[in-house]
This record gives structure tokens, C-alpha cells and sequence, in this order.
């Protein structure tokens, strides 16, 4: 059996102690007993907890306080108390709360001594807050930390596509180049930087291109209006011919002079695309004068034509060829 708390009597320094007896018997008679003892201080130490965690009692069978030793006046109702609702609610284990008193209690099925911890509810309540500014601030770090590690995925994801957003911002006319750097193990972005060197090369052959075509446009331009210049100023140099002569007395070189202008005037005029005989006769006859002339007479060309053929148009000005 469990002995409760009791003075040492076998000890000259009498203290309190807590022990185990057993008797010792053959069955018929008792021939003494056995008793191994505890020094209560051992109790005291083990049932001593910080006042902020609460307090521990502890019953024997029989409902005596254990521990603590010498409870009395409102100690030792307030502990008579939770005894009795214990005993009343005949549980082996349980929690319960009573006069701001927070009560949890366990029966020990060898000893059957009653342990109970009890803590006002005021004092739970800081370790609850405590507990859950525990719990935020792990939070927050947690939070934190994620921020960082998702900062730093996010900056190493976009910084490809900030390097391609700043060297897409120097192309230019002049500068149709795409330098990236090293993108790593960035697969897309290795491809999209191909691409971008893929299309810059084209645009550059394309523009190529159209300088040149601009360049032969130019030219062709430079050369009609060439072919338009020209005529004119053999025109207006014949022209000037002819005045000088007729001031002079040359009625015969400026005669001349007038069929051969009016002969390329009409021979360099595109713009038609039929002509009409009368003035391929007209152009005939200033062409055989000229010819005429060259031989001095010893040629004669003489030129009949129906009047009913005068207005007819024809496609092109075959007589052309002769000149």
C-alpha cells in the first residue's frame, strides 16, 4: 500500500516523507512489513512549476492534500472544492473551469492519487496572446522570406526580357543590331533573340533593296527628264539658228533650219498614239527638202496622195525609220 505523508520515525532527524509498504505474511500470520520511503522534498520539487504555468495539488485515495503541505483558510477550501467537484463528475481524467480557475486533473491507476493543475484564466490568457504573437511573427517571417524568394525568381525571369526591352530601344536606321546577353539556360528568350537577329538581317536586305530601287527610280527620273531637256535645247538652239540667219540675209538656212526643228519636234512627240497621214506627208516633205538640199538639186522627190487620204490616222509614224 501507498503511504500518505508522514514524519520519518525510524530516522533520528525526523522529516516528512511519502512511502511504499508492504507486509510480510506466510498466508496464516503477519510477521512484519516492509516500507520504502521518499523524502517529501523530492515531491516538492517535482510538483514546483514557474506561477505563470499555474499550480499543482495532489490527492491521496482518500481525498487528503498530499501537496502542498499546510494549505489552509481560502488554500485549503478552494483545494477541498475542486476535490469534491472531482469526485462528483467520477472521471478518471478531465478539464473543467471553476471560480476564473482553469482546473485539469488525471487519476493515477497505481497509486490512485489525484494530480490536478489548475491556472486563473487571466494568466492563460497573456501565454494565449504570447503564443499567437509566436504564431504571427512566424508568419510574417515566413511571408517574408516567400517575398524574397519570389523577388528574387521574378527579377531572374524578367531580367531577360529587360535586356531585350533595352536593346530593342537602341535599334534604330542606323543601328539594325540586337545585342543580348548570355541568357543562361532562358531557352525562350535565346529564341526570340534568333528571331530578332533573323528579322533585323532581312529588314536590312529589304532596305537595301529599296534604296536601290529608290536609287533606280531616281535615275530613270534624272534620264526622262534628260530625254525632255534635250530635245529642247536642240530646239531652242535651232531656233536661235533661224533668227540669227534671218537677220543676216540667210533666208535659205533659216528655211532649213525651221523644217529640220519641225522635223524633230514630231519625230521625239510620244505622247500620241495615232498619227495622221497629213502629217506624215508634212513630215515627208521637210525631210526630202533637207535631202534636196544636201545634194544640191540633184535630187527630185515628187509626193501625190490622194485628198481622201489626208485625214486617215494610223498607228505609228512608219516614215520614222527613213531618218
Amino acid at each position: 500500500m501507498i503511504l500518505p505523508v508522514h514524519q520519518d520515525t525510524f530516522n533520528l532527524c525526523p522529516s516528512l516523507v511519502y512511502s511504499v509498504a508492504r507486509s510480510i505474511t506466510d498466508g496464516k500470520s503477519q510477521h512484519g512489513f516492509i516500507e520504502v520511503q521518499n523524502r517529501y522534498e523530492q515531491l516538492e520539487d517535482f510538483c514546483a512549476l514557474d506561477p505563470q504555468l499555474g499550480s499543482v495539488a495532489l490527492f491521496s485515495v482518500e481525498g487528503e492534500i498530499l501537496y502542498p503541505q499546510g494549505a489552509a483558510g481560502q488554500d485549503l477550501s478552494f483545494l477541498q472544492g475542486l476535490y469534491a467537484t472531482i469526485e462528483s463528475e467520477n472521471k478518471p481524467a478531465g478539464v473543467f473551469t471553476e471560480k476564473g480557475q482553469v482546473v485539469s486533473y488525471q487519476r493515477s491507476e497505481y497509486s490512485g492519487w489525484l494530480t490536478v493543475l489548475y491556472n486563473s484564466t487571466t494568466a492563460i490568457v497573456p501565454f494565449g496572446f504570447q503564443f499567437i504573437a509566436v504564431a504571427v511573427l512566424l508568419f510574417l517571417a515566413l511571408t517574408l522570406g516567400t517575398l524574397v524568394v519570389l523577388r528574387y525568381l521574378t527579377n531572374r525571369l524578367t531580367a531577360p526580357l529587360v535586356n531585350l526591352n533595352k536593346a530593342l530601344s537602341e535599334v534604330s536606321l542606323d543601328n539594325l543590331s540586337l545585342a543580348l546577353p548570355d541568357s543562361g539556360d532562358t531557352v525562350e528568350i535565346q529564341n526570340i533573340n534568333k528571331s530578332f537577329q533573323m528579322m533585323f538581317s532581312q529588314l536590312r536586305v529589304a532596305i537595301a533593296h529599296s534604296v536601290q530601287s529608290r536609287a533606280n527610280e531616281e535615275r530613270a527620273n534624272y534620264l526622262a527628264l534628260q530625254s525632255q531637256l534635250n530635245p529642247h535645247t536642240i530646239y531652242n538652239t535651232i531656233g536661235m539658228i533661224e533668227s540669227v540667219s534671218y537677220m543676216h540675209g540667210g533666208e535659205v538656212v533659216a528655211k532649213l533650219c525651221r523644217q529640220f526643228s519641225q522635223m524633230l519636234r514630231y519625230i521625239s512627240d510620244y505622247s500620241e498614239r495615232q498619227y495622221i497621214v497629213r502629217d506624215e506627208l508634212q513630215y515627208l516633205q521637210n525631210y526630202t527638202a533637207l535631202i534636196e538640199r544636201r545634194y544640191d538639186g540633184k535630187l527630185g522627190v515628187e509626193i501625190t496622195v490622194e485628198e481622201s487620204l489626208l485625214q486617215k490616222a494610223i498607228s505609228a509614224p512608219p516614215l520614222q525609220r527613213i531618218t
